[in-house]
């Protein structure tokens, strides 16, 4: 399991804890930063447009961070961000607008996008240390899902709840037993509920004893275990567990479901990626 560390961020009058690779650089640190605070930014915000500073006790004075620097330990530091200036015709483009640049300038596969910053679909990064990728499918609330796993190889490779309330992910596009329901999207996190119509009860996708575990459908009170942050590379969806917070929902390849590591964002783990289905 990878180390982590805890850097407590202030910006503005919002705190938050972010959790972050140990040994990880500043630099990737700004795009986890947008990613935890994008409902409390501005839509126009690069990564090159993030600054960190913590608190010298020498100089008793806020310094800047280095983007190369390592964050061995917990610390706490301020986020501070402004947006580039508009460029004059014919000057040199900053870091920042070209930065901006790709996240927003795609025409040749996304011709809906604009050039000039507008876009119909909101964007947000994947992960700590990583580029910035389309979301044009986002997880909305109160929606039925189904799961698919590119990994497993039993029937259509579905998640679903067997008469156990054990979660599998060999599940068929024809059964009941594949649809979830999400609850209410709090702070990016959500619970997936199974449904019995019948009785009227409702079972939230559990983890139990961490990573190899199984996966529950549990009728009790949700907790941390049963709340997921959905996390986005290009046309898969991820889901990160509160509780176990350095790993993912996962299948493998003989229908198992259950939590696995997912050390790079850039080149995700397979087993962790998933196709969402809407009902």
């Amino acid at each position: 399991m990878p180390q982590t560390v805890k850097v407590h961020v202030t910006y503005d009058e919002t705190k938050r804890i972010i959790t972050h690779q140990k040994g990880g650089d500043v630099q990737g640190l700004r795009h986890l930063f947008l990613q935890v605070f994008s409902d409390v930014l501005s839509d126009r915000i690069a990564p090159a447009n993030v600054t960190f500073q913590r608190y010298d006790d020498k100089f008793a004075d806020y310094v800047e961070l280095n983007n190369d620097e390592k964050l061995k330990d917990d610390l706490k530091i301020r986020a501070l961000t402004w947006k580039p200036d508009k460029q004059v015709e014919n000057s040199t483009p900053s870091a920042a607008d070209s930065e901006v640049k790709h996240m927003y300038c795609w025409p040749i596969f996304f011709p809906w996008i604009h050039c000039e910053g507008a876009t119909i679909s909101p964007v947000l990064p994947i992960g700590p240390g990583q580029p910035i990728y389309m979301r044009p499918h986002p997880v909305k609330q109160f929606t039925n899902y189904r799961l698919w796993n590119p990994v497993s190889k039993q029937n259509d490779g579905l998640i679903r709840r067997d008469p156990n309330d054990i979660v599998t992910c060999d599940g068929s596009f024809s059964g009941s037993d594949t649809v979830m329901e999400t609850g209410s999207i709090s702070r990016n996190l959500v619970n997936l509920y199974f449904k019995d119509t019948a009785p009227n009860k409702m079972y939230a996708l559990t983890a139990t004893t961490g990573e190899g575990g199984d996966i529950i459908a549990d009728p009790g009170n949700p907790g941390d275990k049963s709340l997921w942050e959905p996390l986005y590379f290009w046309s898969y969806t991820m889901f990160r567990n509160k509780w176990y917070s350095t790993l993912y929902l996962g299948c493998d390849n003989t229908g198992k479901t259950t939590l696995v590591t997912n050390s790079s964002f850039e080149y995700p783990n397979p087993q962790a990626l998933f196709v969402l289905n809407k009902d």
